[in-house]
Formats: C-alpha cells, structure tokens, sequence
C-alpha cells in the first residue's frame, strides 16, 4: 500500500492566536498535514511565487486582515493563471450572507465561519483533509 501524499497547507491569517489554534486542530484531524504559516497577503504572494517554497494543496486566508485582506489576495490569485487552480477557503468572524456570496462568487471553495472551539474548526477542517 502506497503512503498518503504529504499535503501542504497555507494558513494566512494576521493574528498568532489563530495560527496556533489552526495547528491543534489540524494534528487532530491529519498528521500528514505540512502547515505553511503565513501573516499577510503579501507575504503569500511572495511565497507563491518562490520556487523554493512548496506550493499548497489548500490555502486558508482571513477575510479580515490589514493591508491586503482575505478577499483581495482571493481576486489577486485567482487571476493569476499559474495559481488559479489552488482552493481557497476563506475564513472570518463574519457570517454575513453577503461575505460569504462574495467569497464564493470571487472563486473561495467554502467559506468557514471561525468556530469558537477547538471541536468546531477540528470538525470543518475534516472536510478538507480526512
């Protein structure tokens, strides 16, 4: 029996906190997740665009995030024809109907409301990665 593919996951989000409780719940659902911890839009762009760094199997972004937030670096990447094709998931504290419209009209895979327990973001990212 063939070993399951690593898959590499990009986390952007601005606030340490969420990367962290992100981690959790990721090695409680899979193991064989590479987590590719990111602070800003621009710094994905970067790394997206550097061949040294391995590309992601999904990237989860903030909506809310300074500078560039979740919904700008969603139109920026998905008119980008060499990384148009990753899924993107955005995540936010907002569960507006419209966000989440916007978020998948602009090419965002899902939209997950940041649960407020580990349980909860355990549970949405088993979508994804079981």
């Amino acid at each position: 029996m063939e070993p399951k593919k690593e898959l590499n996951c990009m986390l952007i989000d601005d606030d340490p906190d969420d990367h962290e409780f992100f981690k959790l719940a990721l090695k409680q659902v899979n193991r064989n997740v590479k987590l590719i911890p990111l602070f800003s839009g621009h710094q994905a762009l970067m790394a997206l665009n550097n061949p040294e760094v391995e590309k992601p199997d999904y990237i989860f972004i903030d909506r809310n995030m300074p500078v560039m937030n979740g919904q700008e670096f969603l139109q920026k990447i998905k008119s980008h024809k060499i990384h148009s094709n990753i899924p993107v998931i955005m995540l936010s504290t907002s569960s507006s109907a419209q966000d989440i419209k916007e978020a998948l009209r602009h090419g965002a895979i899902d939209y997950i409301v940041k649960p407020s327990s580990l349980h909860g973001l355990t549970q949405a990212l088993t979508l994804f990665f079981l």
